[in-house]
C-alpha cells in the first residue's frame, strides 16, 4: 500500500509489530506522538492499549491493518459502499463513541474495510480516531489519504 505523499504535514507514522492470529498491523498515524502499545518481553506480547496516550484538539489517530478471518465475505451494505485504490471498500462513521477512541478523546470514529485482492487476507482495514472541534475537516482529510492509496506489492 502506498499512500502517495497525501498525509497532512502534522501527521506522523510509526509501525511496531502488532500482531494476533487474525489481524496484522501495518502502520500508525497521528498528530499526537505515537508510542508502542505493547508490553514486551523475552517470551511474551501483550498489546494492551493505544498507541497514543491522548488526542489534542483536531487530533487524529489512524491505524492501517490486514485482517484474516476463516468464512469472511465482504458486505458491501455495511455503510457507504466506495472505492480505494480501485478496490471495493466500504466507510462506516460512529459517535458519540466508547471503547478505545473515546479513551484518547475521541468524538468520530472512521472504519474502512476493504475488500483485499490477496488470498491469505480477507480485507485491509482503516480506523480513524477524530477529535474535534473541526471533525468534519478531520474527515476530509482522512477521506483524501484514502483517495491517494495506490497499492503495492508487499514483500
Amino acid at each position: 500500500m502506498w499512500l502517495d505523499g497525501c498525509l497532512p504535514g502534522t501527521w506522523g507514522d510509526a509501525s511496531f509489530d502488532v500482531e494476533s492470529s487474525f489481524s496484522h498491523v501495518l502502520v500508525f498515524l497521528s498528530t499526537a506522538p505515537l508510542s508502542d502499545p505493547c508490553d514486551r518481553t523475552a517470551s511474551s506480547i501483550a498489546c494492551v492499549r493505544n498507541p497514543v496516550t491522548a488526542l489534542e484538539p483536531d487530533g487524529v489517530l489512524v491505524d492501517w491493518s490486514r485482517q484474516a478471518f476463516p468464512g469472511w465475505t465482504f458486505d458491501a451494505t455495511k455503510g457507504r459502499l466506495t472505492t480505494v485504490g480501485g478496490r471495493q471498500a466500504t466507510l462506516e462513521q460512529s459517535g458519540p463513541l466508547e471503547g478505545p477512541c473515546q479513551e484518547i478523546g475521541g468524538e468520530r470514529e472512521l472504519v474502512v474495510t476493504i475488500d483485499d485482492a490477496t488470498p491469505d487476507m480477507n480485507w485491509t482495514g482503516m480506523r480513524a480516531c477524530l477529535r474535534g472541534p473541526s471533525l468534519d475537516d478531520l474527515q476530509a482529510q482522512v477521506e483524501a489519504m484514502l483517495a491517494s492509496v495506490a497499492w503495492t506489492q508487499l514483500p
